[in-house]
C-alpha cells in the first residue's frame, strides 16, 4: 500500500479491486454522489459510515480509518478556500460552493474559526454568482 495514501483513494481502490461501481457499494442509506465525493477527498465519513463502508468492502474499518489525518491543517485549509476562488473566478459556482461548504464544515469541526467564516463567507459569493440569492 502507497505511503500517505488518502482515504478517498484507498476506498476506490478498494472498490474496483472487488468490482464495484459506486452505486452498488453506496447500498442502502448512502448515495453514489456521496461515495464520489468520499473517493475524491471532499467528505469524510462517521464512524458508522465508515463501518457501513468496510463492511461492504470486506476489509477492518482500521484499514480505511489509518488514512485519516490525525487532525485538520489551517494551511490545507486555507489552500481550498484558494481553490475555491479560482474556481469562483473562472465561472464556475457550483464547484466552488462545494469546495466552500466542505472547507466550512471541516474548519468548524477543527475549530478554526476564521477560516469557517471565510468558507461561508465564499460560500454566499458562490451561491449570488450562481443566481441562488434567496439562498
Amino acid at each position: 500500500m502507497p505511503e500517505g495514501q488518502s482515504l478517498g483513494a484507498r476506498i476506490r481502490r478498494l472498490r474496483r479491486a472487488a468490482g464495484m461501481s459506486q452505486s452498488e457499494l453506496a447500498g442502502g442509506g448512502l448515495s453514489p454522489s456521496y461515495i464520489s465525493l468520499l473517493e475524491a477527498g471532499k467528505r469524510t465519513p462517521s464512524p458508522d459510515v465508515l463501518r457501513q463502508l468496510s463492511e461492504r468492502l470486506g476489509c477492518a474499518p482500521e484499514h480505511l480509518l489509518e488514512c485519516l489525518e490525525p487532525e485538520e491543517r489551517p494551511d490545507a485549509l486555507q489552500a481550498e478556500l484558494r481553490y475555491a476562488e479560482i474556481s469562483l473566478r473562472n465561472g464556475d459556482p457550483a464547484a466552488a460552493l462545494e469546495t466552500y461548504t466542505a472547507v466550512c464544515e471541516r474548519a468548524g469541526a477543527a475549530g478554526y474559526e476564521d477560516v469557517r467564516i471565510a468558507a461561508e463567507f465564499g460560500a454566499a459569493r458562490a451561491l449570488e454568482h450562481g443566481g441562488r440569492l434567496e439562498e
